[in-house]
């Protein structure tokens, strides 16, 4: 702002476009009283260009240089919410949004596993994104929801759990059972966990986490898992598909 209050140079950037905490800026040209910037920032392989105005006191972005950000998950739900986790934010808006609809976003919490959408809240295991050192550490149930005025639009609901790099997520509701469970596969210890959820309220048994007993095949590195209502599972694991099957306590492979 000036002396009087008043903002300078004003509007700077338009909702679409993300500054990610700029560390440097250059001037690498000068052409009719603009000054062509370029602007780095602590996003990984973002470098934008953009023309200062002089006269006019204003900024306006030219481009980005770089690729798209990582994509670190994503997801549909039936009733037309999609969320998508790049390397720095967790967004998600209406499938029917019109197209410059500024999507809901999470800063600091990032899905690293697929995510169960109920109603206009979505669960998933996300990591806390960390500023001082830009690490993401520690995955813990988290819940993503819409509502304004929510701290990051995130909620952490519970501990961090006790896999070291989960992957894939899936919620198995049985026919004949009240509860619902919950499984997520860990490419560190090669395991399938499972632990009670609740769908009411997106919330897990912390304390019940174990890893699943399993006979047959033995899991080289397991990544997405898919829960039918019968009991069974779907595994992605190293290139093939592994259909598990109940077996008293744990589940056996084909």
């Amino acid at each position: 702002m000036d002396k009087k209050g008043q903002g300078a140079p004003g509007r700077v950037v338009e909702w679409h476009y993300e500054l990610g905490y700029p560390s440097q800026v250059l001037m690498v040209g000068a052409n009719n009283g603009l000054q062509l910037l370029a602007i780095t920032t602590a996003m990984p392989n973002a470098v934008y260009l953009a023309h200062w105005d002089e006269s006019a006191q204003q900024l306006n972005l030219v481009r980005r240089l770089g690729c798209l950000p990582i994509i670190a998950s994503g997801g549909l739900s039936e009733d037309g919410w999609v969320t998508v986790g790049t390397e720095r934010a967790q967004l998600w808006w209406r499938w029917d949004d019109a197209a410059n609809a500024p999507p809901c976003k999470a800063e600091l919490h990032i899905a690293v596993t697929p995510v169960f959408f109920h109603g206009d809240r979505c669960f998933a295991l996300a990591a806390q994104y960390r500023l001082d050192d830009l690490e993401k550490r520690a995955p813990v149930p988290t819940i993503f929801h819409p509502r304004v005025g929510d701290r990051n639009e995130a909620m952490r609901v519970s501990d961090p759990v006790p896999m070291r790099r989960p992957v894939g997520l899936a919620v198995q509701r049985l026919l004949d059972q009240a509860i619902a469970w919950l499984f997520v596969t860990d490419q560190e210890s090669r395991r399938i966990w499972r632990t009670r959820f609740d769908i009411s309220s997106l919330r897990t048994d912390i304390s019940g986490w174990q890893p699943v007993s399993l006979s047959g095949k033995t899991l080289k590195s397991p990544t997405d898992i898919f829960a039918f209502t019968d009991g069974k599972l779907l595994v992605a694991d190293e290139g093939r598909l592994l259909l598990l099957s109940p077996d008293g306590e744990g589940f056996s492979s084909h």
